[in-house]
């Protein structure tokens, strides 16, 4: 946003040079000082514009993050919702589940799970083979190891006090999973 010098400075300019007597070099004087202002002002209005150009600038530098923020905002919200559900699920389910991380500690379980494989509070995320098994169940580590690493369910069916139990390991699948949760969106 460029200004021009104001009129009146560019009219005492020119006035001056018009004015024949330079007493004691004053006009000449006055008119440099003129000039310098006018040089001043049209320095000051450029870099003025510069300023105001930076800004628009930053602005619309500023918009991207925010609009990155605002989308994360929104994952957080949705992951805390689906985190709730799963929690909601966890707690009511009928069934004994344990959900091991990929260190085979128990990190989330069924309210009937806990009981089943003897963990007691205040134990924080024990290891699977901290679980004392009922029946004739084997040492569940190894099996876990191994579905990990292949990415295959194992099942296996054992006696515990009079019923037959089946028991199945079976690794967590990203894709499966995200394909099962936009169904469900």
């Amino acid at each position: 946003m460029f200004k021009p010098a104001p009129a009146d400075v560019l009219h005492r300019h020119r006035t001056l040079e018009r004015v024949t007597p330079d007493k004691g070099g004053e006009a000449s004087r006055i008119r440099q000082l003129e000039a310098d202002v006018l040089t001043t002002h049209e320095a000051l209005m450029q870099t003025i514009e510069e300023h105001e150009t930076s800004n628009k600038e930053l602005q619309a530098t500023n918009k991207e993050p925010l609009m990155v923020n605002e989308e994360l905002e929104n994952t957080s919200l949705g992951l805390a919702g689906r985190k709730n559900e799963l929690t909601s699920v966890l707690e009511t389910a009928p069934l004994v589940i344990l959900v091991l991380d990929k260190d085979l500690q128990v990190s989330q379980a069924t309210a009937t799970g806990p009981n089943m494989f003897g963990l007691r509070p205040p134990m924080m995320h024990p290891h699977i083979n901290q679980c004392h098994l009922p029946g004739s169940i084997p040492p569940l580590g190894i099996m876990c190891s191994r579905v990990i690493a292949t990415g295959v369910a194992e099942t296996i069916e054992a006696d515990v006090d009079r019923d037959r139990v089946s028991l199945c390991c079976a690794p967590f699948q990203i894709r499966r999973a995200r394909s099962a949760l936009r169904h469900w969106s």
